[in-house]
């Protein structure tokens, strides 16, 4: 049992009794005089697992998915969408805005989800996401394109700091784990989702008159058919109530009870021993012992969520501690997956073109030539459009296996473990890039660093969401998505920089960053089933 002289420690009272029907009436605290006191983390910890909290993950993962379905077909719009004004000159400045966005959306939007709420954020950044995501599909030009994406970017930002933050506030330890793992695997779903779509429509020759010169073309209908998971997610989030944890650190104990009830009776539906936890509240909370102490809890609720407070906590030693070793793991995992994630198409080409790495004195004239096949347009023609989508499918379909493992290993051998092992991998998978240096070889790593890259984000959100208290965990997840966005733009910059002149180095930096920050995470405390604050 935990000391009462936090804030953190409010108290609620349980008993366990046969389930009667909905409509039993909460019984006061004189009703149950042996009743035990639990705080926050052992009452979350009794909560039985049911329903309820599979829905929580349908629910996030769909919301998480969104990052992922939607960047991805960044990608397939720069080559597909062939009506708008896209050439080799100006293809990137989609993702670059998306970028942008994201950043000011993690800090904004995570300072916010600490105020307000992770559900309140998730439905704001979703219905953003949902409207722009609509309003891009009918986009006259680029330009339009690339605005509307600077504010999809923003949603994602809210999405990133508060996703996993809402979900794990709701789970026991023992589930905590692989709770979390399910929702960043979903991350895959999105991906899937996206290059399914891609191959039974962008191929198709689609064209209908709307409004004017606008027509529906196929990249038009499916950006439309993209929205629909996020149609789904927004109908679970306004089901769901709030995190628990988060209004319970508010001092919001009458709606704490409200929400765990929900939890019981959602669970409910699925009993079949026809017993059932339920909550007990005093019946006029005035009258509670508990007043006292609430509302003191309520002032230094209060003054805890000011910015002040906010930054003095940051910078308390455990804290700085964790943010800052997060932070390199963060930028260097970034700077890795985005620096060759994305340049993966210019890479096969240089080999398929018949240049190594180790003979790089022709790689200027390749990629040159390269880019200057597009110069005036990147858009794919109609013959190799269905080979491409089912590329990109194929590469999705290898990170599955690597997903499952690494959600059956999450409380096996710990978070940063799991982290570590896979950016070895990630490391040696390029590193064999460069050395074998073989067209077919360079194939098939590529899928593989692909499948193995993409599912770092498991643990390593996991660790990120666990290591930090309710009131700050928005917050700093904001911080790292910063780090991690100036990550990826430092990634992609200088691979393209560097890849032209002595791709060596670049491999060399893709390695070291890899390396890095598979080391660093071992120096931040694992967080398996370990309580959380």
């Amino acid at each position: 049992m935990r000391s009462n002289q936090s804030y953190e420690m409010q108290t609620l009272n349980i008993y366990h009794e046969d389930f009667i029907d909905d409509k039993t009436s909460l019984l006061t605290d004189n009703d149950h005089p042996s009743e035990s006191l639990l705080d926050i983390d052992d009452f979350i910890n009794e909560l039985e697992f049911g329903i309820f909290h599979f829905i929580i993950v349908v629910a996030s993962g769909f919301c998480y998915s969104t990052v992922s379905m939607l960047t991805q077909s960044v990608g397939l719009l720069t080559t597909f969408a062939c009506d708008l004004d896209i050439d080799s000159s100006n293809y990137g400045w989609q993702m670059l805005f998306i970028t942008i966005g994201t950043l000011v959306g993690s800090v904004i939007l995570g300072r916010l989800s600490d105020t307000y709420g992770r559900r309140t954020i998730l439905l704001f950044s979703m219905t953003l996401n949902l409207i722009m995501t609509i309003t891009s599909a009918l986009a006259y030009n680029y330009s339009m394109l690339i605005i509307l994406s600077l504010i999809n970017g923003i949603g994602f930002g809210g999405i990133f700091t508060s996703v996993h933050a809402y979900c794990l506030e709701f789970f026991p330890a023992k589930y905590r784990g692989r709770a979390i793992a399910c929702l960043t695997a979903c991350v895959i779903f999105g991906s899937l989702y996206s290059s399914g779509m891609a191959c039974l429509l962008l191929p198709r020759p689609i064209h209908f008159p709307l409004i004017g010169k606008l027509h529906l073309t196929a990249w038009r209908l499916y950006l439309l058919i993209c929205t629909f998971p996020i149609i789904i997610s927004l109908l679970l989030l306004a089901w769901a109530p709030n995190s628990p944890r988060f209004m319970l650190k508010k001092g919001e104990t009458e709606k704490v009870i409200q929400i765990i009830n929900k939890i019981y009776r959602t669970n409910s539906y699925c009993h079949s021993n026809g017993h059932l936890y339920r909550l007990t509240t005093p019946s006029n909370l005035s009258k509670s012992p508990l007043k006292e102490y609430q509302d003191s809890a309520d002032k230094q609720t209060s003054k805890q969520f000011t910015l002040k407070h906010y930054l003095i906590q940051l910078v308390q030693r455990p804290i700085v501690f964790k943010l800052i070793g997060l932070s390199i793991a963060w930028f260097g995992y970034c700077f890795c997956f985005s620096g060759l994630w994305v340049m993966l198409p210019t890479v096969i080409s240089f080999y398929v073109n018949g240049n190594t790495c180790h003979h790089h004195n022709n790689n200027s004239a390749t990629l040159e030539q390269y880019f200057d096949l597009s110069r005036n347009s990147v858009c794919i023609d109609n013959e190799n459009r269905a080979n491409i989508t089912l590329y990109i499918l194929y590469g999705n379909l290898l990170s599955i296996p690597v997903a499952v493992g690494s959600i059956l290993l999450i409380n096996v051998i710990g978070r940063k473990k799991l982290f570590s092992c896979i950016a070895l991998l990630s490391s040696l998978s390029i590193f064999l890039i460069w050395a074998i240096d073989k067209v077919l070889s360079t194939t098939i790593l590529a899928g593989i660093f692909a499948g193995i890259i993409i599912n770092a984000w498991i643990p390593l959100k996991l660790l990120s969401s666990e290591s930090f208290p309710t009131e700050l965990r928005s917050t700093s997840l904001g911080i790292l998505t910063v780090f991690g966005g100036f990550g990826s733009l430092c990634g992609i910059a200088s691979f393209t920089l560097l890849f032209d002149s002595n791709c060596t180095a670049s491999f060399i930096l893709l390695v070291a960053h890899s390396l890095l920050a598979g080391v660093i995470i071992m120096l931040i405390p694992d967080t398996s089933n370990a309580p959380i604050d």
